[in-house]
């Protein structure tokens, strides 16, 4: 029993090394492929010229974008459709035009300017320095024509409503907001006549002053 059982020990172990042997010989042989396909893959790759790669990845980059154009556009080929645009300079506004800067900026450039001095303009002068009487009419008359000045029934009755109210000539100045000179003008009857100021006379006077009373 001892021999048969030694025998049959010997024949497994037999067939384990057979069956080891097979293994690593399939195993040796399927790297073996493997490494092949690789070298062969790699030797095809490096005998391709490479101009030719590059034209292949040019010319799929283009397919590519074309494909991309025509689904973003929905039609095909994308068509060019611009429509041209004018860019201008803002024109300067009128106050701007008035600048000191640009008017300087024109006559560098030799530009036709005309320049018009306005009366009173900036001196922030009150209503007691201008005059009712048209100045131009004065320029073109060559008649001798005078300013009329404030009639005597007027300043006695602004110097008596004046007193009736116990107010001073600068106080009056003040309620109708004017330099109390206006007042003494009126007054000694120097000034000439203003229908702003003498209504405002009125007012703060509390009696009419013009007309029939």
């Amino acid at each position: 029993m001892s021999k048969t059982k030694k025998a049959q020990k010997q024949n497994q172990q037999n067939k384990k090394e057979i069956y080891k042997r097979v293994l690593q010989a399939r195993c040796v042989s399927i790297h073996n492929i493997q490494f092949n396909l690789l070298i062969t893959k790699t030797l095809d790759q490096s005998n391709t010229p490479r101009r030719g790669r590059r034209a292949r990845r040019k010319r799929r980059f283009r397919q590519s974008q074309k494909r991309n154009l025509g689904k973003m556009s929905g039609v095909g080929p994308l068509s060019q459709d611009w429509e041209p645009v004018v860019l201008r300079k803002k024109a300067p506004t009128a106050a701007a035009r008035k600048d000191e800067k640009a008017v300087n900026a024109a006559r560098r450039a030799g530009a036709d300017i005309d320049t018009v001095k306005k009366f009173n303009a900036g001196t922030n002068k009150s209503a007691s320095s201008s005059t009712s009487l048209n100045t131009k009419r004065l320029d073109d008359d060559t008649e001798s024509l005078a300013h009329d000045r404030v009639p005597t029934e007027l300043k006695k009755a602004i110097m008596q409503a004046r007193m009736d109210k116990k107010l001073t000539q600068a106080q009056l100045a003040q309620i109708i907001n004017e330099k109390p000179q206006v007042i003494q003008e009126y007054e000694s009857g120097k000034a000439i006549p203003n229908q702003q100021i003498i209504g405002k006379l009125e007012r703060a006077l509390g009696a009419k002053l013009r007309g029939k009373k």
